[in-house]
């Protein structure tokens, strides 16, 4: 809202941090950096995360940050229930989720706390279900789709079943007081792994393709 305000005053700063999907938002106020940034820092960056910052062929950003957050399991915690294979699509978590919640566990977790940002929440779930926030050109959001239906509809069902802990639907606890810590979780898409060793141990925090 600041930078809103600030651009109607004429007053807008020089250089302002923005996430991927804020840049459409602002893209008629922002000086593609094509001109300022050489081939070499180019080349340097990602194919795909060049693209996150690109509208209409332009790059409208350089980014600075970049984060894998991949599907990450408890191995002590599938060793205790007795699974054996690790889940690599929704149909298996579904099929898993009675198995963990039998024994006192949960299958996965899912952040929704409206302060949280949906990079980590419901953005890596609409793009595993084919869609996408934005349409092509950056212009119109196409999340309201039938993929973008799917996903809140698969949380739903882990909710409903019970398959995920409740509280963190709507709040986020620091990560020492979830069931993380507490070694009650089997896997996680929204926590990278570095942050779960100290609980797990790195023997038993395993990383695998989401």
């Amino acid at each position: 809202m600041s930078l809103t305000t600030a651009i109607a005053g004429n007053s807008a700063p020089d250089v302002v941090y923005l996430i991927p999907d804020q840049l459409a938002g602002y893209a008629r106020n922002i000086e593609p950096i094509d001109d300022y940034l050489s081939e070499e820092a180019r080349s340097d960056y990602l194919d795909n995360a060049v693209e996150s910052v690109s509208i209409d062929g332009q790059l409208m950003g350089a980014p600075i940050l970049s984060s894998v957050i991949p599907l990450v399991c408890n191995k002590q915690v599938l060793d205790a229930v007795g699974v054996t294979e690790y889940p690599s699509t929704w149909d298996d978590i579904l099929e898993l989720g009675p198995v963990f919640k039998d024994a006192g566990y949960y299958v996965t977790t899912y952040g929704g706390d409206a302060a949280g940002s949906l990079n980590l929440s419901f953005y890596p779930l609409l793009w595993q279900a084919g869609g996408d926030v934005y349409d092509d050109d950056g212009t119109e959001v196409a999340f309201n789709s039938d993929e973008g239906v799917r996903a809140p509809e698969f949380v739903r069902e882990l909710v409903e079943n019970g398959f995920v802990p409740e509280d963190r639907l709507v709040t986020e606890p620091p990560l020492e007081q979830t069931q993380f810590a507490q070694g009650r979780v089997a896997c996680t898409m929204h926590v990278e792994p570095q942050h779960l060793t100290a609980f797990w141990g790195e023997e038993n925090t395993v990383v695998l393709p989401r």
